[in-house]
């Protein structure tokens, strides 16, 4: 049913760039009240809202997230700490 089809395939939940961030930041083990984030005006040429429909995978594929977007990030974040302390190489660098 997918075939030559294109699908959006994210959480079913509308998330701001805030939310997905102290989402990140908490993941991360960084304390929730330390959270902030300078807002800057937006360009001319911004998108303002974006929220892609899940609908035509779910419909045509019988698809739907089974993961909560933290318990995706945390996983995320502990598979890079993971990654990171068997590499000789680090993933991020101080500076």
């Amino acid at each position: 049913a997918g075939l030559n089809e294109d699908f959006n395939i994210s959480a079913s939940r509308e998330l701001t760039i805030a939310e997905t961030a102290r989402i990140v930041w908490e993941a991360c083990g960084d304390d929730p009240d330390a959270f902030a984030l300078k807002h800057l005006p937006s360009f001319a040429v911004d998108v303002q809202r974006r929220w892609p429909s899940v609908e035509k995978a779910r419909k045509l594929l019988g698809w739907e997230s089974q993961i909560a977007v933290e318990d995706g990030i945390a996983s995320t974040v502990q598979w890079l700490r993971e990654r990171e302390a068997s590499s000789e190489t680090p993933l991020t660098t101080a500076g």
